[in-house]
């Protein structure tokens, strides 16, 4: 889950992209090799030689990946909210609320 303030939204609906899109990018660019995720300590250190360069993505594919859009006027730091379990036997469940009434 990533929540993305409305600056960083004012960019992606300026460049015409849609959650699709948003979800493929990010997707696309939250990979690294396997030698990479077990030096960091989110993988198992990689046993078999000539895998260490494996691309792996940190999650299952782009619909996985859930964009909310969300906050103020308070600059471009994205959170991300990692699903339970890594997202394998979970899912989200979101509700707009109404805020204009405050």
């Amino acid at each position: 889950m990533v929540v993305i303030p409305r600056e960083t939204m004012g960019y992606i609906k300026e460049a015409g992209w849609i959650k699709k899109q948003v979800r493929q990018f990010l997707f696309d660019q939250a990979q690294r090799t396997a030698e990479e995720w077990a030096r960091a300590g989110k993988a198992e250190p990689v046993l078999e030689s000539g895998k260490e360069k494996t691309m792996v993505p940190a999650c299952l594919s782009a619909d996985a990946i859930i964009v909310i859009p969300a906050g103020g006027e308070a600059g471009h730091h994205c959170a991300v909210i990692p699903m339970w379990a890594g997202g394998v036997g979970s899912r989200s469940v979101t509700k707009e609320i109404d805020t204009s009434h405050i």
